[in-house]
């Protein structure tokens, strides 16, 4: 059966190699080089016609961090199933009810946030490429959160000699998961304990680590950390205590 959505064919490109990241050298070398969109400025067009797949992995939940701000952490799938180039020239995230603008990246802002299953990291995509957008959402620590997500696109398309077009869309709409966390007492005990790679940046590898099950991409360290505990700090030795998915539920391993 052909695989239909962006997760399932990265799933059989990777299957059919020794590794992805060969497979996305390979798959650039096949491919060439991608040719951006125009740069001449085009009347923005609303509506989804044209537009690609763009849909919320899984909702998010407000988490408190230490910076005592609450956080939307998520991540949204692009699938260009279109025929077309498209470029993600703006993106908006909204609360519905209010139409408040929560945060707001465009050009290269939007690139930095691509968990980077093309190499190297793009905001362009051919036809049958994608990526995943890795958002953190900040609230203040007064500020309600809201029960909806949507998010506002400007994207750019370009399709071979035809003329290139701008197309304003709202997609991704996804609900927030407002139940109280899970409270855990602290999974260590001990002296000289510190975190090095922590929730929940986009730079993180705990937040790359995408899996594909069922045909939709599944992300289990969102919340993900690592903690290093400095045994002899004269002599240099430390051992690295990860805790995976710390935020719901947490397994320690050491190394």
């Amino acid at each position: 059966m052909t695989p239909t959505t962006f997760s399932q064919r990265l799933s059989a490109r990777s299957a059919r190699r020794t590794a992805i990241a060969v497979g996305a050298t390979l798959l650039a070398l096949s491919l060439g080089a991608t040719t951006a969109p125009s740069a001449r400025t085009a009347p923005v067009q609303i509506g989804q016609r044209g537009a690609p797949g763009l849909d919320v992995i899984a909702a998010p939940s407000p988490v408190l961090a230490t910076d005592m701000r609450r956080h939307l952490v998520y991540e949204i799938e692009i699938d260009n199933s279109t025929r077309s180039h498209v470029r993600l020239d703006r993106l908006e995230v909204r609360d519905p009810s209010s139409k408040r603008v929560l945060s707001a990246y465009h050009d290269d802002a939007i690139t930095g946030l691509m968990a980077g299953l093309q190499v190297p990291p793009t905001r362009t995509f051919a036809s049958g490429e994608g990526d995943v957008l890795l958002l953190d959402v900040s609230l203040a620590p007064d500020q309600r959160a809201p029960a909806r997500l949507e998010h506002h696109f400007v994207l750019t398309l370009s399709a071979g000699g035809a003329r290139t077009r701008r197309l304003a869309i709202t997609a991704a709409t996804t609900k927030v998961d407002l139940r109280d966390p899970i409270r855990l007492s602290a999974p260590l005990s001990g002296r000289g304990l510190g975190v090095s790679n922590g929730c929940c940046s986009s730079a993180s590898g705990h937040r790359r680590g995408l899996l594909e099950q069922d045909g939709r991409f599944v992300i289990a360290q969102r919340y993900a950390i690592d903690v290093v505990q400095v045994v002899d700090p004269l002599g240099g030795w430390w051992r690295t205590v990860s805790c995976a998915g710390f935020a719901t539920g947490s397994r320690c391993s050491t190394a």
